[in-house]
């Protein structure tokens, strides 16, 4: 029944059909009936009778408007609530609730797309809305296009709600916070399964409490030079595993994988995207941690021609010669292990730090 009234396109376009990628999931975000929705969102696309009606709100789309609406969602074209009747029937100002959901569409669609665009996305929408709060840090139901709703005596008021159902708005920040960590509780399970979402311009993001029935962790994102690191902590003691997807540079098979240090097998690779799956169980005691790493590149590619810095895809003399001079210099580049040649800083320059580092040049790559 949705595919084919999908297939008909010719409802009024309506922020609420971004239901069917969330929260119903009935549609993937890739799902051709799903790009309509949202490409007719974005005006790039017509409905089946010709029509162009995008709810994104673009600089210079109408006289009179709120400047600073640009980057937000209208409810439904032609959606005149509260609007300002000088600006036509069509101008109601945008929603709180419709620019999140807009932006959870493109979060969940960088499961399926390389790089960090779509969660660049959703993070773009989700402070433009938290820019319009009003002074108790909250947000409303709907933007008032430029104080129209101002009664006697006011001199402001560019939020309009009724006030019992602010909860819609709020709520919605929790999910959209939540879409960054891309988490799917599974207490029959107890397994923690993740698919973070690590905006560009972050170089990590950490998540506490999290819930896996009666289990509790806390998990730790990082981009490192060449992959990424999953730090995740149990704070309670008892069963838990955790399924992880870790991004790398797209078209690249990973150089490694390691959990605690140990190499492991991924469950899966998509090079296309630069996904890899990694799956395992935490120890029972409560403050047992997984570190899983995944390197695109070999650690020991530091180096790129002349000796610039920076991994080429290559190892040669020019990878050893900036790794010792970061070492006689004391750089924190060079402290790559701890006692016994283990991986990783102990904030001291030994010579555990070269066989590290000599051991991850003859090494290589698969």
């Amino acid at each position: 029944g949705l595919n084919a009234k999908l297939d008909w396109n010719g409802e009024n376009t309506d922020a609420s059909l971004l239901g069917i990628v969330y929260p119903f999931e009935t549609h993937s975000p890739v799902d051709p009936r799903a790009v309509r929705v949202i490409d007719r969102i974005n005006g790039v696309a017509q409905n089946r009778f010709g029509q162009t009606q995008p709810l994104v709100r673009f600089a210079g789309q109408f006289n009179n408007d709120a400047s600073d609406y640009v980057g937000l969602i209208d409810r439904y074209w032609g959606d005149g609530y509260w609007g300002n009747p000088a600006l036509g029937p069509t101008r109601a100002g945008p929603w709180f609730l419709t620019t999140m959901w807009y932006g959870v569409y493109y979060a969940m669609r960088q499961d399926f797309t390389p790089g960090t665009g779509d969660i660049d996305n959703h993070l773009f929408r989700l402070t433009r809305t938290a820019d319009h709060n009003g002074p108790l840090g909250l947000g409303a139901e709907q933007m008032a296009p430029i104080n129209s709703l101002q009664y006697p005596g006011q001199t402001d008021f560019t939020l309009q709600t009724a006030w019992p159902n602010a909860w819609e708005s709020m709520s919605f920040y929790v999910d959209s916070v939540m879409a960054f960590l891309g988490y799917t509780p599974d207490a029959p399970g107890s397994t923690l399964r993740i698919k973070p979402r690590l905006p560009g311009a972050w170089p990590q993001m950490t998540f506490s409490n999290l819930h896996v029935g009666a289990q509790r962790a806390n998990v730790k994102i990082e981009r490192t030079a060449i992959g990424q690191v999953h730090t995740i902590t149990k704070t309670t003691a008892g069963a838990l595993n955790f399924d992880t997807v870790l991004r790398i540079v797209p078209g690249r098979t990973p150089c490694r994988v390691l959990v605690n240090g140990q190499p492991v097998t991924p469950v899966s690779v998509d090079t296309a995207i630069g996904a890899v799956r990694v799956t395992g169980t935490l120890n029972s005691a409560a403050g047992s941690v997984a570190v899983v790493r995944v390197d695109a590149f070999s650690p020991a590619d530091v180096a790129g021609a002349n000796q610039s810095v920076g991994s080429d895809g290559q190892l040669t003399a020019d990878d050893i010669i900036v790794f010792l001079n970061w070492y006689f210099s004391t750089d924190a580049r060079a402290d790559v292990a701890g006692a016994n040649q283990s991986p990783g800083p102990d904030t001291q320059f030994t010579a555990d730090d070269i066989i590290v580092f000599l051991g991850a040049y003859f090494a290589g790559c698969p």
